[in-house]
C-alpha cells in the first residue's frame, strides 16, 4: 500500500468520525435557562437555571442570582447554597444560613418557582 493510498484512508477515516460525532452531539438536549424570583431581605432574589432536561427528570447545571440584599452577609450565603442545590438537586434538601435567613428563603423560593413540578 503507498503512502498515499494510506493517507487518503486516514483523511476518510478522520471525516467518517468527525460526521459520526456530529450525528451523536446532535442528539443531545440543548440546554433551557428557567427563570424565577423569590423575596429576599431588600428586595427580590432572582435565579436563573440554566437545566437540561433528561427523560422524566431535570438536571441543573447552573445557577446564576441577582439580589439587592447586603452583600457581605448575602453572597457568601447564596454561594453555600447554589453550591448545595447543585450537588443534591432539591429544594428541600438545601439548609438555610444562619444570619441570611430570608436571603435563603427569598433563594429557596425563587427556585421553586422556576422548577417544573
Amino acid at each position: 500500500m503507498s503512502k498515499e493510498s494510506l493517507r487518503k484512508k486516514g483523511v476518510l477515516g478522520f471525516i467518517a468520525l468527525g460526521l459520526i460525532l456530529l450525528v451523536v452531539d446532535m442528539n443531545k438536549p440543548a440546554p433551557k435557562v428557567l427563570e424565577g424570583s423569590g423575596v429576599g431581605f431588600n428586595n427580590d432574589i432572582k435565579v436563573k437555571l440554566t437545566v437540561i432536561e433528561k427523560k422524566d427528570r431535570v438536571k441543573v447545571i447552573d445557577v446564576q442570582v441577582n439580589h439587592e440584599d447586603t452583600a457581605v452577609i448575602a453572597d457568601p450565603a447564596l454561594e453555600k447554597m447554589k453550591a448545595q442545590f447543585l450537588k443534591v438537586q432539591d429544594c428541600e434538601k438545601i439548609d438555610v444560613c444562619a444570619g441570611a435567613t430570608y436571603t435563603s428563603e427569598g433563594f429557596i423560593e425563587a427556585v421553586r418557582s422556576c422548577m417544573p413540578n
